[in-house]
């Protein structure tokens, strides 16, 4: 199970204004009880192993794993009821904890003590209580991040760089704006970076007068005079290149060829909207 600060290091430096980022909402740790009984019962009715597994072993399991991460001691109690009490007792331990080990509760609870049965409700509310964050039903990487805004570059002031610049350009920037509104979805993740890419391949064709984005790029090439460092000049042509060859349902549209984590596209997305800054500040130097 990968842990949370593995995957989130600097989560302490987001900002609770859109979502809440790093504090546990009181509204979370109250419904817990109740999502986690009711995945402890989808795993004793879905159980298809040999035997049969006794409910109150399924409930002693759960509390002690909660239990673990709370820092209390593990349940001497037998029994569904007086492990339902204790099981209540160490999710309010649970809201003192540091918040990575409660992040790491919830996800190691729900996807190996509960495997999986639950995902779908504790995303229903955190959701509801505008967590940052969703649950993913893999262990190898839990947790989504819905803070888009951990973005270096901001799309605000590159679409006020390129307005009178290149129309299009801005036009695809504010699409890529919408759909990192819905980070959490990979098509959105996938359709922001197409529109960045559109962008600046706009951006490139008008600024070089040249019909793609290769032509713009030997352009630009023979005038290093004019576009700087040739190694910055190039990147454009290398993004263009890498969604070409690499994830190449960013550019066509197919849903099946290649997935694109968070972090991914926001790298991507900095990255492109970097060189689309830098080109749109050499333009206008040149046009004054």
């Amino acid at each position: 199970m990968k842990k949370f600060k593995e995957m989130y290091s600097d989560h302490m430096s987001f900002t609770n204004e859109k979502y809440i980022m790093n504090e546990i909402p009181q509204k979370l740790l109250t419904s817990m009880s109740s999502i986690l009984i009711k995945g402890a019962r989808l795993k004793i009715e879905n159980y298809s192993g040999m035997g049969r597994i006794v409910s109150d072993s399924v409930m002693e399991a759960l509390v002690n794993k909660i239990a673990e991460y709370a820092y209390v001691e593990r349940t001497k109690n037998w029994g569904w009821d007086y492990l339902i009490r204790d099981l209540e007792n160490n999710i309010n331990s649970l809201g003192e904890v540091p918040f990575t080990r409660f992040m790491d509760a919830v996800s190691d609870v729900a996807l190996n003590i509960l495997e999986g049965y639950i995902v779908d409700d504790i995303n229903e509310i955190l959701e509801f209580v505008n967590f940052g964050y969703r649950l993913k039903n893999n262990v190898e990487a839990p947790w989504i991040c819905l803070n888009m805004n951990t973005n270096t570059i901001k799309i605000e002031s590159v679409t006020e760089l390129t307005r009178n610049l290149c129309k299009q350009t801005t036009d695809h920037i504010e699409q890529a704006k919408e759909q990192l509104k819905r980070s959490d979805n990979s098509r959105a993740r996938k359709d922001a970076i197409r529109d960045c890419l559109s962008a600046m391949e706009a951006l490139m064709k008008l600024v070089t007068n040249t019909n793609d984005v290769a032509g713009a790029n030997n352009f630009m090439v023979k005038n290093l005079e004019i576009w700087g460092p040739k190694v910055i000049v190039t990147d454009g042509h290398k993004l263009w290149k890498i969604f070409h060859e690499v994830y190449t349902d960013i550019r066509h549209g197919d849903f099946d060829i290649s997935s694109i984590t968070i972090e991914e596209a926001s790298y991507f997305i900095d990255r492109i909207l970097s060189y689309v800054t830098y080109i749109s500040k050499i333009a206008l130097k040149d046009l004054d």
